[in-house]
């Protein structure tokens, strides 16, 4: 069922509203903003419109990031050190555009000490220089298409964790047609709490009452609703001193009114909302209930045609699978996620994916099985140059040569997990392996 073009303007407006407060709420912060658009020209309209209306209070930038070298933090900071008045910290924003240009194929200049695609490249800039972007106080929106957020946010996990918000435009299905978007219009009591994706539990729930009580047709209540859920469950995950399963249970409760608020053709949200349901269920040790919701959101994500969303959510159900021994649905899952990680050439996923069918072939003793696989998950994370994969597959390598009782080999293998787990600070990964080496060394002292 395709949404009308009376919703999609509508959903496109909302969508603006909140960006221009974002924009205007970020000013003096370090704030990177995804916008999401598969419409050429609707994207264009978009910038125009937000450029023409911040005038004068906010000075608007452009920046294309390039091909060869596809590093947005090189790009904003080539921007800055060219104007001056970026330099004094005046009220900016800048938009960072031509991601969709990088090529997932295998680069001209790739050499044997880099065999990285351009997009390979992206993603790992994206990783490792997160930090710096600190020094940017300012709103940075990055345009991206649907399918590019799908690989950002599993390539680049790291740094879709700091991002300030997220906001979607729907191109019309039939011919791309531009839609004319008026000035912001959410009410501005509203729209200045709602602008951060990481607004205090406190902050949110006042927002909710509020939206309750003066606008209870706002389609801002859904998103605030599953924003609380999610809030509730970062909350009995982070915090020890209050007993989880109470901030558990409110996060059920929100998910489910944000859900119900949510119609039956908006697959995508859907889908996202009903697997992050399912994660609190796992967190909460209850996997049969939360393979209900995940085999809902496969079925939302099938809908849509998001092969993504498709294969990290045929993962997550054999990850669940797993931990209560239904290995054979485990393998079965993990199977059919690699051919779409294949076929869409999400790299990461085969290797996370290669990895979890090794784990399971270890505990059912099919360690010949296991070790291919480990193998294989490891060529993958050397050549995207994911060290923690890596590190963490020589460690499981270690752990079946041991069982094997291939005693040198299962040294190697620890020994060079625990270099890498130095390397990138992993002090968790690191006492793991010294675990196993500890293992090693107490079954070599038995057998003399």
């Amino acid at each position: 069922m395709k949404s009308s073009l009376a919703d999609i303007k509508k959903e496109n407006q909302n969508s603006y509203d909140g960006l221009i407060v974002t924009i205007e709420a970020v000013q003096g912060k370090m704030g990177v903003i995804f916008a999401i658009c598969d419409g050429p020209e609707l994207q264009l309209e978009i910038i125009d419109q937000y450029e023409k209306e911040l005038l004068p209070t906010i000075r608007s930038y452009r920046v294309e990031v390039s091909q060869t070298e596809p590093n947005i933090r090189r790009a904003v900071g080539n921007l800055v050190e060219s104007d001056a008045y970026l330099q004094t910290g005046g009220a900016v924003v800048v938009t960072v555009l031509g991601l969709e240009k990088i090529s997932s194929f295998k680069s001209s200049t790739a050499t044997d000490d880099d065999p990285r695609s351009n997009l390979e490249k992206f993603f790992g800039y994206l990783q490792w220089t997160r930090e710096s972007f600190r020094k940017f106080k300012f709103p940075i929106i990055v345009w991206v298409s649907n399918n590019l957020v799908k690989k950002i946010i599993r390539q680049a996990p790291d740094f879709w964790s700091w991002r300030q918000d997220v906001f979607e435009f729907k191109a019309t299905p039939e011919n791309n047609q531009i839609l004319n978007l008026t000035a912001s219009t959410q009410p501005a009591e509203i729209r200045n709490n709602a602008a951060s994706e990481t607004i205090p539990l406190p902050d949110l729930l006042n927002i909710v009452s509020s939206l309750e009580q003066n606008n209870p047709d706002s389609p801002l209540l859904s998103s605030m609703y599953l924003r609380t859920g999610q809030a509730f469950y970062q909350l009995a995950i982070n915090d020890r001193t209050v007993d989880p399963s109470i901030n558990i249970q409110s996060s059920k409760d929100y998910f489910m009114l944000g859900i119900t608020r949510l119609k039956s053709n908006d697959f995508i949200e859907l889908a996202n909302a009903v697997s992050g349901l399912a994660e609190v269920y796992v967190f909460q040790n209850e996997f049969v209930l939360a393979q209900d919701f995940y085999e809902r959101a496969l079925e939302n994500y099938q809908r849509a045609e998001d092969l993504q969303g498709e294969a990290d959510t045929l993962q997550a159900m054999g990850d669940s699978q797993k931990r209560i021994y239904q290995n054979t649905e485990a393998l079965a899952n993990y199977r059919s996620a690699i051919k779409i990680y294949q076929q869409i050439g999400d790299h990461l996923g085969e290797a996370h994916t290669l990895k979890a069918i090794g784990d399971v072939q270890q505990f059912l003793k099919q360690s010949t099985a296991a070790l291919e696989n480990y193998q294989n998950a490891i060529k993958i994370y050397q050549q995207i140059g994911d060290h923690s994969g890596e590190a963490h597959t020589l460690k499981a390598i270690g752990d079946v040569q041991q069982f094997l009782k291939q005693s040198t080999a299962a040294l190697e293998n620890y020994q060079n997990a625990i270099k890498i787990f130095q390397q990138i600070g992993d002090r968790l990964g690191e006492a793991n392996v010294v675990k196993g080496l500890g293992a090693l060394c107490a079954a070599e002292n038995d057998h003399e």
